[in-house]
């Protein structure tokens, strides 16, 4: 089997370091994916634009808040498959 670097990149993306929560900010989620900011901010308005069809799932919890990702939403993301379906809450840690 011939793997690409990419193919290395997300093998290693799916060894989840110990986190205190799974929700990231755009910024996190950017470090975590070893990408620009600028391109998981692009992914998250694209997944608004299709009506959740492609694109990378965040919640925004106000209008002017920060999107959260969940770390399995960015997994999928970074594997190039499509967004989850399902609805996930945000819950804050105790």
């Amino acid at each position: 089997m011939n793997t690409t670097p990419r193919d290395t990149e997300l093998r290693a993306l799916r060894v989840v370091p110990d986190l205190e929560s799974p929700w990231m900010t755009s910024h996190e989620a950017a470090t975590y994916a070893r990408c620009n900011v600028e391109t998981v901010r692009r992914a998250t308005r694209l997944f608004k634009k299709t009506d959740g069809r492609r694109g990378l799932k965040a919640i925004q919890r106000s209008d002017e808040g920060h999107y959260l990702i969940h770390v399995d939403d960015l997994l999928r993301w970074a594997a190039n498959r499509a967004p989850s379906t399902g609805t996930r809450r945000y819950r804050a840690a105790a």
